[in-house]
């Protein structure tokens, strides 16, 4: 970006900044975004793609696959050194050094008639195969000859975690392509807003597909100048949008576990694919980190319906009146309130002036951003620890003293609330430090350009920012009727640490590193008696 755009309009720390927001899906901006070129909007776009959480999911079970995989051939190995043994010959492994550490030296040694060894010889690998060869064992592959290598123990775990991708590819893709269908259309349709963008500049396809990659991504930038503000009158696009923000998020396991439920049922009757599902849906958190139990997700559904009908009474009891929404009716008051609430928490979007709204309202809105993904977190988490059990019936790798204080809803929302206090007091001291004399000019000399009922510079508008980026919100107050973040006006020093904020809070949602959905080592042998229990669930013998 720094390079890239004309004229030098970026600095290197708005660069770093913006960079930051990209991949971290906060989606604050220090500059106006929709007067930005091209190459701008192309690097920002392979950013989000690339920070996308849904795409993230799969790397661990793409990992295990691999492990799977590995672990199948050095059983191999093993066999076929113990069949070479058996018959007179022994096989010695010496592991190699920086060339390759995970594949080992093989050294065959022939005896005599007395048993004693005559010589060694180095055990070449496989000549490499030609084109014919590598096409015929990719056709192998496909018809499962890695899973029938594998310990009938782990074999529906594999494949289990082929029907995870599977499953995700899917709907990663065709959430994504119906959205963009839908905005398309619209944009392509004949009207005043259409004509608006037109004159803007925008064309409908690239502003139907980043719109859709930013909601899906739950980031917030889009390249009109008024956020989604535009579409205040507009039921279609903002029912569009809010729920590609749930299902790129917080209803992510939900439609996870609900497709994976459908194709079970509508399963053709074979009935190995059958059992494999079967397997997914007993024992989700063995495959994904973000598929719970029946239990688990059904929780999660009502807590996100709680939460966004909390949030909507809210902002209706307090700003029924406020100018924000002085112009809408009834029904566009109790839209533009839903869409509010359900982009505060993770997309940070806004169609309505969030400046011209109560303190009580943007206090709740602080609180919601600040929460965040705490359901999805905590629901992760604790269904890990409430299914994922040694052949004691503990959580394995993990200490009883610790299972009696943290398994347990309140534990787990406990920890996923402080785990960070400590950085972000220091980091608002500091830049509230930094930016003393922006706070003393603001209070000697208002301006009178202010939009909404806060000051210039003030306290909580800073205070709204830090939270805004711990919870990869993207929410602002703004500053003085500009189209940029509160966070455009501060010093270099105080937008670096906003990047560390969107860093934080970036990291704060991780599974543990006991969780079994991202745990690379396969169960042995010894294990065979858990497998067995674990698998007896399933009906599977």
């Amino acid at each position: 970006m720094w390079v890239l755009e004309p004229h030098g309009a970026f600095s290197w720390p708005q660069a770093i900044y913006t960079s930051a927001s990209c991949v971290s899906q906060s989606g604050l901006a220090v500059v106006d975004w929709s007067k930005q070129s091209t190459s701008t909007y192309v690097i920002s776009f392979c950013l989000i793609i690339l920070g996308s959480s849904s795409l993230l999911h799969m790397v661990p079970v793409v990992l295990r696959q691999n492990s799977f995989r590995m672990q199948a051939q050095m059983s191999a190995w093993q066999r076929h050194n113990k069949a070479m043994s058996d018959d007179g010959i022994t096989v010695t492994n010496f592991r190699r050094f920086m060339s390759d550490p995970g594949v080992p030296e093989l050294y065959v040694h022939h005896h005599n008639h007395d048993g004693h060894s005559e010589s060694a010889q180095r055990w070449h690998m496989p000549h490499q195969a030609s084109a014919e060869e590598e096409a015929k064992d990719k056709a192998k592959k496909k018809k499962g000859c890695t899973s029938r290598a594998l310990e009938r123990s782990h074999r529906l775990e594999y494949k289990a975690l082929a029907k995870v991708l599977k499953i995700m590819a899917g709907y990663w893709l065709g959430t994504h392509l119906l959205g963009v269908l839908i905005l398309f259309c619209f944009f392509r349709c004949k009207g005043p807003l259409q004509e608006k963008f037109q004159e803007e500049g925008l064309r409908p396809f690239p502003h139907a597909l980043y719109l859709t990659v930013s909601s899906f991504q739950n980031n917030g930038l889009v390249l009109t100048p008024s956020s989604v503000m535009d579409y205040v009158d507009s039921p279609l696009l903002l029912s569009t949008v809010g729920m590609l923000i749930l299902l790129g998020n917080t209803g992510l396991p939900i439609m996870v576990r609900w497709i994976a439920t459908i194709w079970r049922r509508w399963m053709p009757p074979q009935p190995e694919n059958k059992r494999v599902l079967d397997f997914l849906l007993e024992h989700p958190r063995r495959c994904f980190t973000h598929m719970f139990p029946a239990v688990h997700t059904l929780w999660l559904l009502l807590v996100v319906i709680a939460l966004n009908v909390l949030g909507t009474i809210v902002t209706l009891v307090q700003d029924w009146h406020s100018p924000a929404f002085n112009h809408l009716h009834a029904g566009g008051k109790m839209g533009n309130a839903l869409f509010q609430t359900v982009s505060t928490r993770t997309a940070g979007m806004n169609s309505i002036n969030i400046a011209q709204l109560s303190q009580g309202t943007t206090f709740f809105m602080a609180v919601m951003m600040y929460f965040s993904t705490t359901p999805t977190v905590v629901t992760m988490r604790l269904s890990a620890d409430a299914h994922e059990l040694d052949i004691t019936g503990r959580v394995e790798g993990v200490e009883e003293a610790v299972i009696t204080a943290e398994n347990s809803l309140k534990g787990q929302a406990r920890r996923y609330l402080t785990q960070d206090a400590t950085y972000l007091l220091v980091i608002c001291f500091l830049i509230c430090c930094l930016e003393k004399e922006s706070f003393a000019r603001a209070a000697k000399h208002p301006s009178p350009d202010s939009d909404g009922i806060y000051t210039d510079f003030g306290f909580f508008k800073v205070l709204f920012e830090i939270l805004s980026a711990y919870g990869t919100c993207g929410l602002s107050l703004g500053y003085e009727n500009q189209t940029f973040s509160f966070s455009g006006v501060w010093s270099d020093a105080s937008q670096m640490l906003l990047v560390a904020t969107m860093i934080l809070g970036r990291l704060r949602g991780l599974p543990d590193s006991i969780d079994a959905s991202v745990r690379m080592a396969m169960p042995t042998s010894d294990d065979q008696e858990w497998d067995g229990w674990s698998l007896g669930r399933t009906g599977v013998r």
